[in-house]
């Protein structure tokens, strides 16, 4: 095996047995304390697509196109409101039901009156 062969396949071997963590996040707009309550099987992923839209101005979640519009990209924050690892044993639609039972859980305990 040739080295370049070699390196891919160890860094195809690193990713699958790299932490995946999950979570729920939360964009919170500053200007009026809206969220906009979101999950994802990779929270890193979602907040580093949040953080590329709102550095390039464009709003990637039409439910906050009016106040983006409105108030500018920069009343926007990410926050990650909860995280979660998920086990070695664990497949990636049990994770993922995981994760919506999480957001669910925020949606609940979050004022109605703040969502967007």
């Amino acid at each position: 095996m040739d080295k370049k062969a070699s390196d891919r396949k160890s860094l195809k071997g690193a990713f699958k047995e790299r932490m995946i963590t999950g979570g729920v996040g939360a964009i919170r707009n500053l200007a009026n304390g809206r969220l906009l309550i979101e999950s994802a099987s990779d929270v890193a992923s979602k907040k580093n697509r949040f953080e590329f839209a709102r550095s390039s101005g464009l709003c990637i979640y039409p439910r906050l196109q009016k106040d983006w519009d409105q108030f500018g990209p920069d009343a926007f924050v990410y926050e990650t409101l909860e995280q979660l690892d998920k086990p070695e044993d664990q497949d990636s639609m049990e994770f993922a039901d995981n994760i919506k039972l999480l957001e669910k859980i925020w949606l609940e305990k979050t004022d109605s009156k703040l969502l967007y």
